[in-house]
Formats: structure tokens, C-alpha cells, sequence
């Protein structure tokens, strides 16, 4: 499913690049994870992962794009993989899809995570996903925040240290893609009336 990235600007003035996740991503992801601090991969994984095995990353980057999507993004002419969001639908539930997001720890903060977060929030409802579920640390309050950004967040706690997030993206009229990015655009002072 090759499509041409999307460029984005992001909050800070800088541009990245977003699309569909390729097989031919697997090496960036591979350094990409290399790269990510401690805190950041035990964040993702819940877990201090050090590494991909082959077949991981074959699960990771060769996606069908509707019961399991993945948008990457890079800077502008670059092969440096700098965030990646996925979502994987529940097999017994396919309007349900289990969420994750990680962004290099050098661009945190910019944006990023949400420019991923509102495409692939696109990506699901056009593949029929009505909720985004999660499971992370309870510590982290970053995840949380951010998809407060996109829609009310049920937040509950099973233990052991975790939370179970769940975030409704389907409105009962939903806003064509094309009409939700205007809306973005035009929130973050994008768009001209000229």
C-alpha cells in the first residue's frame, strides 16, 4: 500500500512526513528503538525491550492496513524513523482496536504524538473502529493527555500497575476526513478566508 507521505507541520514550525507503514521500514524501526531512552521503551513495551527479532519486525512493518495499520513518521528527506502510532483490531470485537504510539525522545512535545494520533484516529473509523483501547503504566500521564486531545478518556485500573484506557472516536454523524482536517487546520490558525 504505497502512498505518498503527508507532509505535516507541527506545533514548533517543523515539518515531518506521515505514512503507511512499509516492510522496508524495518530497519529504521529497528534503529528507531535503538535510539528510544529506557524510559521511553519501558513506556511502550511496559517492558525494557532491547531489540526486534526478525519476526517481529516482519509483524511490524508488514501490515494489511485494515485489521492492523501503522503510520510512521520521518523528517523531510530522511530515513530516520522518528514516530510510529498502530492500531490492531479485536479479532472477537473489530469496531474495538488496541492503540500504541511511541516518538523519538528528541521530538516529544513537538506535536508529533497527536499528528499521529488524529491520522490514525482517521485511519480506524474509516476502517470501521468505534473505540481505541491501551494498556500502559499508570505513571504515565503523557499517553493519557494526549488522547484527551482527540476525546474523553475512560480510564480504569486493574492493578499490578497499569491503567486500561479506552477513547470513543466514532460520532454518531461523523465528520468526513476531509472536513475533520480542516478543522484541525483551522484550530491551529492554518487556514485563510483569502
Amino acid at each position: 500500500m504505497a502512498q505518498p507521505p503527508e507532509r505535516v507541520r507541527l506545533k514548533d514550525g517543523r515539518e515531518v512526513e506521515i505514512r503507511p507503514i512499509e516492510p522496508e521500514d524495518a530497519e529504521p524501526l529497528e534503529a528507531g528503538l535503538e535510539e528510544l531512552s529506557d524510559e521511553s521503551r519501558y513506556r511502550r513495551f511496559l517492558t525494557l525491550k532491547r531489540g526486534f527479532s526478525r519476526a517481529e519486525l516482519a509483524y511490524l512493518t508488514t501490515v494489511d492496513h485494515h485489521d492492523h495499520e501503522a503510520l510512521v513518521a520521518y523528517g523531510p528527506g530522511t530515513d530516520r524513523g522518528l514516530g510510529v502510532a498502530r492500531f490492531v483490531k479485536d479479532p472477537q470485537a473489530p469496531e474495538r482496536a488496541e492503540l500504541a504510539i511511541v516518538v523519538a525522545d528528541d521530538w516529544q512535545g513537538r506535536g508529533l504524538g497527536l499528528a499521529l494520533l488524529n491520522r490514525l484516529a482517521d485511519r480506524a473509523v474509516e476502517e470501521g473502529v468505534c473505540t481505541l483501547t491501551a494498556t500502559v503504566l499508570e505513571s504515565n500521564r503523557d499517553i493519557v493527555a494526549l488522547l484527551r486531545k482527540v476525546g474523553p478518556v475512560d480510564v480504569s485500573h486493574p492493578g499490578g500497575g497499569v491503567a486500561d484506557l479506552r477513547i470513543d472516536i466514532a460520532e454518531d454523524e461523523p465528520c468526513p476526513p476531509v472536513m475533520r482536517e480542516a478543522l484541525r487546520a483551522a484550530a491551529r490558525g492554518e487556514l485563510s478566508l483569502a
